[in-house]
């Protein structure tokens, strides 16, 4: 029991610390299928086919107990021919041999296939998670998700009966030297019955001694084995967590201040595997308490230039200077507590509407300072009319009952609740009216302005609505700086902001 109990210990430990490497991954990398595939492949060592590291803990133990049997049974063969034995241990030692290879070249297809079950996962989750219920059900998918399916599950099958049919030769070859180690000690043993050196009854107790010398030495030879054969799974574990995290090594740690610069000097950034900048050359100042848009229409290098100004990439060429400082250089948990941002891709959490918007500062907060900014996004009738007000779980993920299902516009407020507690002097706004009707929008975009007050705020959006609440704005085409200004300077001397502008408001302006 004690030794269940230590093995799920240890268990748990490398559970976090596989946890631990992800969470901690760059975006980047997390964007990867190289890197997720690797992923996989380190978590088969938690697991491997039922074998996991749990199992290969015990072959350690056992074989200290193994020896111990082995030993009590020598004292009965020593009187049989040495070369009997010596030819016995040989065999277990062939057989030994042939096992490892059987067992390593089923643990190297265990890992070789993660790229298989991670794509079928992929559709089971397809079919199966309410989240793309609408697509699937809208647009009738069934039949199509499922056909996508049960094609994968057949380039599977095709992976599975080529590396079966390695490791079935090897089994064989295995009950090969099986049948013939059984022949030898048959045959020994019945010749000496014969030659009357044995009677019947010795005849049995040597047979069993036999048989169990020779399982002895095989049983502490399969621990032996399985813990070798064992090893690309601790190469792939070794493999993953030596990925370095270029966000988690920076040492220098950042004066706490309210008012921040933030420089880009010839930026660029071209994304793994394409040969295209995602952005060139681009220049920027950020100042503080400043209001900017960045805008452009899709694909022209906003989300990029984000990720950029969050550390979730690396620039290609060029730096990123915070008060003259390359934020490579700053403490990344330092350099993330100047931004709050909403992004277009929120997540709200299974959680409780407080611990969506506190998070990991839950515990700590009282209910009168997360009440004060779920007022301040004007969601307080809302909480109001729940049972257990902000104590209440977000979605039935958990639970059916006294749940809070938010329509879009109330889990944006519930986002925009998160990004205010965490008072940070630099707010971004990225996308985050792109589902929400004019009206809604508006209303989003005054709010923002009025919390941000006295901070910096970074509007990116390919909708114009927040240009006029912006001190300067940034026009992205094609991944460049192609205009910037006020509005109203763009409006005079711009063209393809004016442009965007006026190709909108039509839609808003009668004639």
């Amino acid at each position: 029991m004690k030794c269940n109990l230590y093995q799920t210990y240890v268990y748990n430990i490398f559970q976090v610390k596989l946890a631990d490497k992800i969470s901690h991954a760059d975006l980047e990398q997390l964007e990867s299928k190289e890197y997720m595939d690797m992923k996989e492949r380190a978590f088969k060592f938690l697991y491997a086919n039922g074998r996991g590291f749990a199992a290969i803990l015990n072959d350690a133990f056992d074989i200290i107990g193994k020896i111990f049997s082995f030993i009590a049974i020598i004292s009965i063969i020593a009187a049989f021919n040495i070369s009997i034995i010596i030819l016995l241990i040989v065999m277990v030692v062939i057989t030994s041999i042939v096992d490892t290879n059987a067992k390593r070249a089923s643990y190297k297809m265990d890992l070789a296939k993660a790229p298989y079950e991670r794509k079928t996962a992929y559709y089971i989750d397809l079919l199966s998670n309410y989240t793309y219920g609408k697509e699937v059900r809208t647009n009738n998918l069934y039949d199509w998700l499922t056909k996508k399916y049960i094609k994968q599950l057949a380039i599977t099958r095709m992976f599975y009966k080529k590396s079966g049919e390695k490791i079935c030769m090897a089994s064989n070859l295995n009950q090969i030297c099986n049948f013939i180690q059984s022949g030898i000690v048959y045959t020994y043993l019945i010749i000496k019955f014969i030659g009357g050196q044995i009677s019947i009854g010795n005849f049995t107790v040597y047979l069993n001694a036999i048989n169990s010398f020779a399982n002895s030495i095989k049983d502490i030879m399969n621990s032996v084995t399985n813990i070798y054969a064992f090893k690309p799974y601790y190469d792939a574990v070794e493999e993953f967590c030596s990925i370095p995290n270029y966000n988690n090594t920076s040492v220098k740690k950042l004066e706490k201040k309210r008012n921040h610069t933030i420089t880009f000097q010839n930026v660029s950034f071209r994304y793994a595997g394409t040969s295209n900048d995602a952005l060139k050359n681009i220049n920027i100042t950020i100042e503080p308490g400043k209001k900017y848009s960045i805008v452009g229409e899709n694909g022209a290098g906003k989300t990029t230039f984000v990720k950029l100004l969050t550390r979730m990439y690396r620039p290609t060429e060029g730096s990123i200077l915070l008060d003259g400082m390359n934020i490579e250089n700053i403490d990344y948990e330092d350099y993330m507590s100047v931004f709050s941002s909403v992004y277009q891709d929120f997540k709200l959490f299974s959680f409780t509407v407080k611990e969506n918007i506190a998070l990991s500062k839950s515990d700590n907060t009282p209910d009168k300072t997360v009440n004060a900014i779920i007022h301040q996004v004007g969601l307080d009738k809302r909480m109001e009319s729940l049972e257990k007000g902000i104590d209440t779980d977000i979605y039935k993920t958990f639970s059916d009952n006294n749940c809070f299902e938010p329509s879009g516009g109330e889990a944006q407020k519930i986002a925009m609740a998160r990004a205010i507690f965490k008072n940070s002097p630099i707010m971004i706004l990225d996308e985050p009216a792109s589902a929400l009707d004019p009206r809604a929008e508006n209303e989003l975009y005054e709010n923002f302005h009025s919390i941000t007050n006295e901070k910096t705020a970074i509007y990116i959006s390919h909708r114009l609505t927040s240009c006029r609440l912006s001190d300067t704005i940034f026009v992205f085409q094609e991944g460049k700086i192609i205009e910037q200004g006020s509005h109203e300077e763009l409006m005079d001397h711009g063209t393809v902001y004016k442009e965007l502008y006026e190709m909108q408001a039509k839609y808003y302006i009668d004639d």
